[in-house]
């Protein structure tokens, strides 16, 4: 029996079990579907992947960029975002045909996020209209990283064992709407679309 848990007491207990098998999500478990499903195919495609990370993380790279960013604790801008490194620890198939397959990625990634906002240490007190006006603001560079997990369909064909093509690539919806950052350099995904950006 499978058992998807992200729990360490219950991931220990099924190493001591003959009859437990433990997964951190249900990709894993759908991966190890898909494997029994067609295992040459499988196999196949999982060569594949290895041999064609690099196109795997340029498109995961153009994709991050595209995302909503936004500073949370300063009124600003995040004016442009490049990915410095970007690592695929692991990827998943969920489903696989004879001309495409459907994954699961873990990823890991440095970036650079050029952010402007206002000096809060500049402002002066407008009395007439009741409002805080910075004179200067503030350029600053963050470096970051952050993990979080994406999903690509990728395109082969039996017949050719180099075609490869990635067809899309998303950050997963579930898991975040965007990136919060924070101008003293924290971060963190929000699963939440600020009201204010």
């Amino acid at each position: 029996m499978y058992v998807v848990s992200t729990d360490g007491d219950l991931k220990e207990y099924c190493e001591t079990s003959d009859c437990l098998i433990a997964l951190d999500k249900i990709a894993g478990f759908i991966n190890v579907i898909e494997s029994h499903y067609d295992e040459d195919l499988v196999h196949s495609v999982n060569m594949l992947l290895n041999k064609n990370q690099d196109a795997i993380k340029k498109a995961i790279a153009e994709s991050f960029c595209e995302q909503d960013f936004w500073i949370e604790d300063q009124d600003g801008d995040v004016n442009e975002v490049r990915v410095n490194e970007l690592e695929v620890s692991k990827i998943l198939i969920l489903d696989v045909d004879q001309d495409s397959a459907f994954v699961h990625i873990d990823v890991e990634t440095n970036f650079s996020a050029d952010l402007t906002y206002n000096d809060l240490d500049t402002t002066a007190y407008d009395s007439e209209k009741r409002v805080l006006i910075p004179w200067s603001t503030i350029d600053k560079t963050v470096d970051q990283d952050v993990t979080y997990t994406a999903a690509a369909e990728v395109l082969h064909d039996k017949k050719d064992p180099q075609y490869f093509v990635v067809d899309w690539v998303e950050i997963q919806p579930d898991q975040s709407s965007g990136f919060a950052l924070h101008a003293d350099f924290a971060i963190h995904i929000d699963n939440e679309r600020p009201y204010k950006r």
